[in-house]
């Protein structure tokens, strides 16, 4: 299964940490750092994720969120029944496996779509976070900018086509009979540029919590405590490992002696558990 998942680094944290200012509240410490370690693989600032996904979900951030406007898309970045029924099927679930018509072309059914969408639904946070990576993936690299993320989720087709894109008009040519739908969906949104004003009024409103949060005072110092207990946990790991695996529980080894001082900058101990960085970045944790 190659290398065990060793925990977050302590650079991952860190920024992880910047993600819980911007959203107090909102996200947990497991979440944070998995959506810094998957817009890594990503090639993506995390930030822009969480842009992403404030908005898809309004502010939420929850797996089971459906569409306000009625599209028929749940999750953390709205994913439309066809898309989850795909990426269900990519991902070697039997149960949405496409089917060929007379011509070859593979297709997903009715029911399949509406099962999909209850399917991830039901997903725990690691697991529709693995579905995102996995949305995403194609387009790594093509992502350099909020807004680029932004296209890529709401309407790939348009991504690097510039500003002027026509998405009305691309409908209006290709899919005819969905035109009214999206349109009544999606109001004041008729060009890729329309959608990129959007995503960079969210970006500047992330902007300002943060400065707000900096001038408050309240601004995370130091680590935020993992929420998994410290003998075993459950975690996707990106992008080799897409399967979900038990880790064994570890032996917590010993505190070793401290020179000098008694203090050392490898060392953080929050609520308990002590956080011990190797100069690999791997964490060991030890504790009550």
């Amino acid at each position: 299964m190659g290398d065990v998942y060793a925990g977050p680094s302590r650079d991952t944290v860190s920024r992880a940490a910047d993600l819980m200012d911007a959203y107090p509240g909102q996200i947990t410490p497991n979440f944070a750092n998995s959506l810094v370690e998957m817009s890594d693989e990503l090639e993506i600032d995390p930030m822009w994720l969480a842009n992403q996904m404030d908005a898809e979900t309004g502010g939420t951030f929850s797996t089971t969120q459906k569409n306000r406007a009625g599209s028929g898309a749940v999750g953390l970045i709205q994913f439309m029944p066809s898309t989850a029924a795909r990426l269900a099927g990519e991902s070697g679930f039997v149960d949405f496996q496409p089917k060929v018509d007379s011509r070859g072309r593979e297709y997903h059914t009715s029911d399949q779509k509406r099962d999909a969408t209850k399917f991830f639904s039901e997903m725990d946070e690691d697991m529709q976070l693995h579905m995102v990576w996995r949305y995403l993936s194609p387009y790594r690299g093509k992502m350099k900018s909020p807004g680029d993320l932004g296209l890529a989720v709401f309407f790939p087709r348009a991504l690097g086509e510039g500003r002027d894109f026509d998405i009305e008009d691309w409908y209006r040519k290709n899919r005819p009979k969905r035109l009214e739908a999206f349109m009544r969906q999606n109001k004041g949104i008729r060009t890729a540029g329309d959608y990129l004003d959007l995503v960079e009024s969210r970006a500047r409103h992330t902007r300002r919590r943060i400065e707000r949060t900096l001038e408050e005072g309240t601004r995370t110092e130091g680590l935020w405590p993992l929420t998994h207990t410290p003998e075993s946990r459950t975690k996707y790991v990106y992008p080799e490992h897409r399967i979900q695996m038990q880790l064994e529980p570890k032996p917590r080894p010993k505190p070793e002696p401290k020179s000098g001082s008694g203090s050392s900058e490898n060392a953080v101990t929050i609520e308990g558990i002590t956080y011990i960085f190797s100069d690999t970045g791997e964490i060991t944790l030890q504790g009550e």
